[in-house]
């Protein structure tokens, strides 16, 4: 318990933990309006459920859970890398406003014209500064 709480407060620490609780809020089903609303139920929510917790109500769940020896129900863990917070937000982002195939080429046209101008910014800077 002490482990997962010093690890919540680790990641409150970090700006993606927060941009990860907004999106949260906003996709909530008990999101009206107020994201601070939601993420104090979180909060009391995860209170209770830690607080509930014990050895052997853990030890409980995972024999319902993961059966041994295995009798009818086989259980395979799969364990995969979160996106990176980028990604993330271009996801909500493609969920809250649906993207046209004409937004989705100006947006990559913009991309790209980005990226070379930075490109040219780059190189002129490089050679300005060479002898």
């Amino acid at each position: 318990m002490q482990i997962e709480d010093r690890q919540f407060e680790v990641e409150q620490e970090e700006n993606s933990y927060w941009v990860d609780r907004l999106l949260a809020s906003y996709q909530s089903r008990y999101y009206k309006g107020d994201p601070d609303a939601v993420y104090s139920q979180f909060i009391s929510k995860r209170r209770e459920v830690l607080d509930g917790l014990t050895k052997d109500s853990a030890r409980e769940l995972l024999r319902k859970l993961l059966p041994s020896p295995p009798r009818t129900r086989y259980t395979a863990l799969i364990m995969k890398p979160q996106l990176p917070v980028q990604l993330r937000l271009i996801q909500a982002a493609q969920h809250v406003v649906d993207l046209t195939e004409g937004h989705r080429t100006a947006l990559a046209i913009g991309a790209m014209a980005t990226a070379v101008g930075l490109a040219w910014l780059v190189r002129s800077y490089i050679k300005s500064r060479s002898p």
